[in-house]
């Protein structure tokens, strides 16, 4: 079972990446 700090951090991580992707491909719509 993973530690609550580690899932935080993965999870912060991955919204990140997936908002900095999202605005990227928004941009290129755009």
């Amino acid at each position: 079972m993973m530690r609550p700090i580690s899932f935080f951090k993965t999870f912060s991580a991955f919204s990140s990446f997936m908002t900095r992707r999202s605005m990227r491909i928004g941009s290129l719509l755009r």
